[in-house]
């Protein structure tokens, strides 16, 4: 698929595969910033900010669910909160996965 030349690593999935955004293509000095709302993948991707610590890898290289993002956080009413401070579907506890990955959705005093 051909696109403009200036859609290229400018943060954007334009190719819908993310090529366009391929860091071995991109210069370094043309890393795109992403906009607000947006948060920035390590592999430059941007993806709403919404996407970050969901238990989804939407950057497709983990940077949006790492431990040191997603520690500490304000889950929803309808999330669990790990012992760590990441959030998870409410739906996940005690169904046997450990979604946490510390054990604490699967914990005896929950389940």
């Amino acid at each position: 698929q051909c696109i403009p030349a200036l859609y290229g690593c400018d943060g954007d999935n334009d190719c819908g595969d993310y090529s366009d955004e391929d860091a071995k293509y991109c210069k370094e000095d043309s890393t795109p910033t992403c906009g607000s709302k947006k948060f920035q993948c390590d592999n430059h991707r941007c993806i709403p900010e919404q996407w970050k610590c969901d238990s989804d890898n939407d950057c497709d290289d983990g940077s949006d669910e790492e431990v040191v993002i997603c520690a500490n956080q304000t889950c929803a009413a309808n999330q669990f909160s790990c012992a760590y401070g990441r959030c998870m579907p409410i739906y996940w506890l005690c169904d046997g996965d450990n979604d946490c990955y510390d054990g604490t959705d699967e914990d005896k005093v929950y389940c």
